[in-house]
């Protein structure tokens, strides 16, 4: 029993993909054209930052916010952090959540 227990513990902390998902990676997923399996855990990936994000109560730094529309579309929040990801090369090597970050909060800043 115990050693299933740890086979199973080791296989999910070597499946924690998220924990070294650097900007690279996600770029190469939300552009892979492998679209239609990709792309729902692109936009997870995306989505779950933004959601996080924006349902932090602790997040109340000025330059840490982000105000996004109501609006805005899974779809939409993909384009930005695509489009950041491309135009910044040299930080892809970061933390892919940093990264989905700075690309909502350069396109999403609220009023000061």
């Amino acid at each position: 029993m115990k050693v299933v227990l740890f086979i199973v513990m080791l296989s999910v902390s070597s499946a924690g993909w998220a924990q070294f998902f650097d900007g690279n990676k996600l770029l190469a997923l939300c552009t892979s054209p492998q679209a239609s399996y990709d792309d729902g855990r692109c936009l997870g990936f995306i989505v779950g930052v933004a959601d996080s994000i924006v349902a932090s109560v602790n997040r109340r730094e000025i330059g840490r916010r982000i105000c996004m529309p109501r609006t805005v579309t899974d779809a939409r929040l993909k384009a930005v952090v695509v489009d950041y990801l491309r135009l910044v090369p040299q930080l892809r090597g970061y933390v892919a959540t940093f990264l989905v970050e700075m690309a909502l909060r350069g396109k999403y800043p609220c009023g000061t």
